[in-house]
């Protein structure tokens, strides 16, 4: 009896094969992304369900997408008998066959020139060619500042490197180079932001890809749970797997502090304390940890990337700032120099991927130092599988009904965020169809 394929793998395959049709694969890097992501999800069915049968199927699927790929860039000519399957498949996944069909059918030496020249038609690389004038700058300034605001960090770190390269690129006599200069030094800070906000999306994605030094706890059921101990007393812990609940209940738990208390584990009590960006703001969280070890806090910055436009997600990030004198003093954050309590160090990143309006998929990276010296390996292993059982336990049951809830309160209470909120998730799951 031949198995089928979980639904969440179908639906996703579907919505990333249309965007790839959809777009164009005019930029190699973002399908390559989508593939990776794929890629995870072969992997994930197959520890989720063990199904090598519907993994295979999807594996020869995702086969057929790398050769799309290497023959959109010319570097794979497709023959009559790839060309159909191609064709079938897009109408498997109800994707329109003549884009693929005229795209592909015959691999022409014209078609393939048209087609190097359409990947490598990018003038962000290409060397500039005229003076910049103060139009053309303030726009992508704005631009930048504009992507920033809304959360879009690699959009706007594109346009920061695009604005940096423009200017030194400016003759030294140019008249408005001084003017530029000036108005980047007036917003150094926000210049530097975007960078180091960049720079930490960057290295949490990598991590969360990297398998190395991790041991696999097949004790949590339903999700794909590893962990690491490392030798200066870090643990990190890493999460994976399906979740049912609207996208939007599970941002409205992950940004209101004042109710971490009820769905984090060990966290007895959290509270904001400052807002900073438009989906930003620093907190301060409470720990009880069991005897005989003493209750712990730690004061977090915790903010939102929008990766819907890139691989559909969008990512959580928020990590302690107790011992980030800079970040404290530019930000004027006051943290209470003495306190019983001791401070521990922790740093969250969760990635959603929606599926529909009320399926996503999950990946949780925790990286967490409690302080607490000389702990043996199963400690560790103990506190992985506590977190991982209990939030997400917790987490699904507090986020399926916010009527009624604190967080229906906070809602009510700041209707400009959330109805802006809102509207990013629901343009994502409108232009994909995920409705």
């Amino acid at each position: 009896m031949e198995r089928t394929q979980p639904k969440f793998l179908n639906d996703t395959f579907k919505r990333l094969f249309d965007r790839n049709i959809n777009f164009k694969f005019t930029k190699l890097l973002e399908g390559v992304n989508h593939l990776k992501d794929l890629t995870q999800y072969i992997i994930l069915d197959y520890k989720l369900n063990r199904d090598a049968h519907g993994s295979y199927r999807l594996v020869k699927e995702f086969d057929a997408v790398i050769k799309l790929f290497l023959a959109h860039f010319g570097e794979y000519k497709m023959n009559e008998k790839e060309q159909k399957a191609l064709v079938e498949m897009a109408s498997k996944f109800k994707t329109d066959p003549t884009v693929a069909k005229i795209r592909f059918e015959g691999q022409s030496q014209n078609n393939s020139t048209d087609l190097k020249q359409d990947s490598n038609d990018d003038s962000e690389n290409k060397p500039e060619t005229k003076e910049v004038e103060p139009e053309e700058f303030n726009k992508i300034f704005d631009e930048m500042k504009n992507e920033f605001q809304e959360h879009r960090i690699e959009n706007a770190y594109e346009l920061r490197e695009k604005l940096l390269k423009r200017v030194e690129t400016l003759s030294p006599d140019n008249q408005n180079k001084n003017l530029f200069t000036t108005k980047l030094k007036e917003n150094e800070r926000l210049i530097q932001e975007i960078e180091n906000w960049y720079k930490e999306v960057q290295k949490i994605l990598s991590e969360m890809n990297n398998e190395e030094g991790y041991v696999e706890d097949t004790g949590i059921k339903g999700y794909v749970s590893k962990y690491k101990a490392l030798p200066d007393g870090r643990c990190i812990l890493k999460m994976e797997g399906p979740l049912k609940m609207p996208l939007f209940n599970i941002l409205t738990l992950m940004y209101e502090a004042d109710g971490f208390g009820q769905w984090i584990p060990f966290c007895s009590a959290g509270k904001m304390i400052k807002p900073l960006y438009r989906a930003s703001h620093v907190y301060w969280m409470k720990y009880g940890l069991p005897p005989p070890l003493t209750n712990r806090e730690c004061h977090c910055f915790g903010y939102g990337s929008d990766r819907f436009e890139r691989n559909g997600s969008i990512l959580l990030i928020s990590r302690s700032i107790d011992d980030d004198p800079e970040f404290l003093k530019y930000h004027d954050i006051q943290i209470p120099k003495e306190s019983k309590l001791v401070k521990m160090q922790i740093e969250v990143a969760t990635e959603f991927v929606p599926l529909n309006k009320d399926e996503m998929i999950m990946r949780q990276i925790t990286t967490v130092n409690p302080n607490v010296k000389n702990a043996p390996p199963f400690v560790m292993t103990w506190i992985s599988r506590k977190i991982g059982q209990h939030m997400f336990e917790t987490l699904i049951k507090k986020a399926k009904n916010l009527k009624g809830t604190i967080w229906e309160k906070e809602i009510q209470k700041n209707p400009e965020f959330y109805d802006w909120l809102d509207q990013k998730v629901n343009k994502f799951l409108n232009a994909h169809e995920l409705i």
